[in-house]
């Protein structure tokens, strides 16, 4: 039998929190109703708390996460979820 990857249901986003969050607000809510996940939006990388699993799609904020030394858990769909050590 394959090996089947673990299901993250609590995590922060990290994404850029510019114009309006309408969508984003409203999938994040569908997450905690629908799913029972737990999500935070965090707009910078000094918010982020030690062992805090984030998940992170946009390139410039992939790039600054890897250069404070963070580890990648997992990607897909060019995100990926990391964790602060």
């Amino acid at each position: 039998m394959g090996k089947t990857k673990p299901q993250y249901t609590s995590y922060s986003i990290l994404k850029s929190l510019k114009g309006s969050n309408d969508q984003m607000l409203f999938y994040k809510r569908a997450a905690e109703i629908n799913k029972g996940f737990k999500l935070r939006y965090i707009s910078s990388v000094s918010n982020i708390k030690d062992e805090e699993l984030i998940l992170v799609c946009e390139s410039d904020k992939i790039d600054s996460l890897n250069a404070t030394g963070m580890s990648i858990i997992d990607s897909w769909n060019g995100c990926n979820l990391m964790i602060k050590k």
